[in-house]
């Protein structure tokens, strides 16, 4: 599990992002970033359009890829990092995305945790 000094490196980088995206006036903010173990491609700012036009368009944290060593699953990183993601998303009125799930434990994670799934194009989505 990540240290709180972790974390807060962690909520600090990604609260700075999305500063900066709010103020490019609605362009996104695509990149890496490695919170060793995990390593997640985060869109910030995006007006997603979660494949439903009859869901209200809103700025988004879109996880589009994350990825965790083996030997590290379970070990309460994603958990961590969710609970930064969530707070950020509060904090800035930002809904959450996860792009194009195919990992079944991930699936199941987020209907558990009352994301809701758009149809055909495998997207998650909560608003925080």
């Amino acid at each position: 599990m990540y240290s709180e000094k972790s974390l807060a490196i962690i909520e600090k980088s990604l609260d700075g992002k999305i500063s900066h995206a709010q103020s490019l006036l609605r362009k996104n903010i695509n990149e890496w970033f490695s919170f060793a173990p995990l390593s997640v491609y985060i869109i910030i700012g995006a007006y997603h359009r979660l494949g439903d036009p009859e869901i209200e368009r809103k700025p988004c944290l879109v996880i589009s890829s994350i990825s965790i060593s083996e030997k590290k699953i379970g070990k309460g990183y994603f958990k961590a990092f969710m609970s930064v993601i969530i707070k950020l998303a509060q904090k800035h009125s930002y809904r959450i995305v996860f792009e194009s799930v195919d990992n079944p434990q991930l699936k199941v994670w987020l209907i558990q945790h009352g994301y809701t799934h758009v149809g055909h194009v495998e997207n998650y989505y909560k608003d925080i």
